[in-house]
């Protein structure tokens, strides 16, 4: 392995290469019984050339010396072709080791450790009569990485991540009701010392009892506090995408607006590759470039982009975000963990706020472009009156607005006691492991529903 990786160091054009190793295990749990234990093993090198301002990328599952030179001659017969000219920003050689702190990764010999634990945090749904059906799916994931390039840089990376996923249904009254959440972190087996499993599986069962008796929220303008998962995917689908590089030369709300100001002063949202634990760090992307803090937004002024090598104009704008899923695919530019910070409301204190409105809640599905439109879907609203919950709840929610506008008129955001950082699987193409995070915040949105009367 070392040999090829060596081979960098000799090259005349700029070269990474990255031997990429993925474990992988996958529990499936339903109702009860386990309907699946999968484990994979993926492993191979990719070569990435560039030559004559054109790219070549070469792979094998093989350890083949000849893969730099199979790159460097693809480089060279696509230059031919090329109508752009790719260039890439230079920067000191990114040297060193990382790997988070895991006390106990999972291996085959703690598999059956896990299966108790999601067993006994199924068994808690079964406490709840109209729960006809529970799916439980846990996966873990270890990448290692050895990756070089023609500039001297040299990085061996360790990354161990959890993701668990509840699933429930519901049934009462003649109707059934959905509900879903995902927990996740870089952690080992200690993950389930947290009773982070067993809380969210009570939470769902919880919601698609609600849900059995929920009726359609009345459509139109409406007062809302968003909760920090919905503001989270929100800020990741609506905001974090238009800042990538890539999505910036193609043209987006952000293209253009370095350092004005493009919404309120209150608003600061930060990719931030190198939090503790949080599922969409690590310590060197996939150029050898350390991972960053980077302010997209700071008091309402757009900051930076998310930079490659290549989309970014010098050393000084590399931001870490060029991201590979796999050893056969060309890195491209992805987020890390994309968050809103927090300011200095509680709950209680946006229920206050909104005074009449409703909070939307739960793990959302939707669609985002590039000039910050979205359309959410949302699994539940909570009714508020004169600045307090109610008992009255709603289901099959629909959000649409523009997320800088909501960001200009913004009206509170949530305090630290109401932030969550919550881990996903971003596509984009291809996927990558990301964090999304938000406080709750107040604010105005079309919600479609039932007519009003």
């Amino acid at each position: 392995m070392k040999d090829i990786l060596t081979q960098a160091e000799h090259t005349n054009h700029f070269t990474v290469i990255r031997h990429h190793t993925r474990e992988s295990f996958q529990i499936k749990l339903t109702n009860g019984r386990i309907s699946q234990i999968y484990y994979s093993h993926i492993e191979g090198v990719g070569v990435r050339c560039l030559v004559n301002g054109s790219w070549g990328f070469a792979c094998s599952t093989r350890l083949d010396d000849l893969l730099v030179e199979k790159a460097r001659q693809i480089a060279e017969h696509s230059a031919e072709k090329k109508s752009r000219i790719c260039e890439v920003s230079t920067a000191p050689p990114g040297r060193g080791t990382w790997n988070p702190q895991i006390r106990e990764r999972i291996t085959m010999d703690n598999l059956e450790e896990v299966v108790r634990f999601l067993k006994e945090a199924d068994a808690q749904a079964t406490a709840y009569r109209p729960i006809i059906y529970r799916h439980l799916h846990f996966l873990a994931t270890r990448d290692k990485k050895d990756m070089a390039t023609s500039q001297g840089s040299y990085v061996q990376q360790e990354e161990d991540r959890i993701l668990c996923t509840v699933a429930v249904t519901a049934s009462a009254g003649g109707k059934k009701a959905v509900a879903n959440n995902t927990g996740g972190s870089q952690q080992g087996l200690e993950f389930f010392s947290q009773d982070d499993l067993p809380t969210m599986v009570d939470e769902e069962c919880q919601r698609a009892c609600r849900l059995t008796t929920a009726s359609l929220p009345r459509g139109g303008q409406a007062r809302v506090v968003l909760s920090p998962e919905v503001a989270a995917v929100l800020i990741h689908e609506a905001v974090g995408h238009v800042a990538e590089a890539d999505i910036v030369r193609g043209g987006s709300y952000v293209s253009g607006n370095l350092g004005k100001r493009i919404c309120g002063e209150e608003v600061t949202i930060t990719d931030d590759g190198t939090l503790p634990q949080a599922f969409g760090s690590y310590g060197f992307d996939d150029e050898c470039v350390p991972s960053h803090t980077t302010p997209i937004i700071a008091h309402g002024c757009v900051r930076h982009y998310l930079h490659s090598r290549e989309t970014a104009p010098d050393s000084a704008h590399l931001t870490g975000n060029a991201r590979s899923w796999i050893y056969s695919k060309e890195p491209t530019i992805r987020m890390t963990n994309t968050y809103l910070e927090p300011h200095t409301y509680s709950d209680q204190e946006l229920y206050e706020h909104v005074h009449e409105g409703m909070v939307l809640k739960g793990i959302t599905s939707g669609l985002a472009d590039h000039s910050g439109n979205f359309t959410l879907h949302v699994p539940e609203a909570q009714q508020i009156r004169n600045g307090a919950l109610t008992d009255e709840y709603y289901s099959g929610v629909a959000l649409s607005a523009n997320a800088f506008h909501i960001l200009k008129e913004l009206s509170a955001i949530g305090d630290q006691s109401t932030f969550t950082l919550i881990p996903g699987i971003c596509g984009k193409g291809e996927s990558a492991f990301v964090g999304m995070g938000a406080p709750a915040i107040a604010t105005s949105v079309y919600v479609g529903g039932g007519l009003a009367d």
